[in-house]
C-alpha cells in the first residue's frame, strides 16, 4: 500500500513480506511516492521472508 499525504508532503509504502511481518518506509519532504518505493525496491525482503 503506498500513500501520500500532500497537505504533510509526507510519502509511505507499507509491505506485507512472508506472512509474518510488515515493513513500512516513510520519507518527509516528498512531492511523491517514487523514493520510498526505491528504497522498498533495494531492502531484502527475499531474506527476511526466509526468516
Amino acid at each position: 500500500m503506498e500513500t501520500l499525504d500532500k497537505k504533510e508532503h509526507k510519502a509511505t509504502v507499507t509491505m506485507g513480506v512472508g506472512e509474518r511481518f510488515l515493513v513500512t518506509v516513510e520519507a518527509s519532504d516528498q512531492r511523491d511516492t517514487e523514493l520510498v518505493k526505491s528504497v522498498a525496491r533495494s531492502l531484502d525482503l527475499g531474506g527476511l521472508a526466509r526468516r
